[in-house]
């Protein structure tokens, strides 16, 4: 287990450091993937908008989660 770190994953809701820094935890795999959402969140955001302009929520998240992990698979960072 790492001793500290600063990810916002490991944070509270209150925005504070958890207690422990869970095992699981790999700041470096976070850091990779945390790298691929503006691309993914562009091209869901391109993808969902319906005809009023307007941003379908549930079509959104459907391809922003397909296409983070369609880019981390490309990656090669799961």
């Amino acid at each position: 287990m790492m001793p500290y770190c600063s990810c916002k994953e490991i944070k509270d809701g209150f925005g504070k450091d958890v207690a422990s820094v869970p095992q699981w935890h790999n700041c470096e795999y976070i850091s990779q993937r945390n790298a691929l959402i503006p691309k993914a969140m562009e091209k869901a955001r391109a993808l969902s908008k319906m005809e009023n302009g307007e941003m379908n929520q549930e079509k959104f998240t459907h391809l922003f989660s397909q296409f983070m992990d369609e880019a981390a698979l490309e990656a090669g960072i799961v």
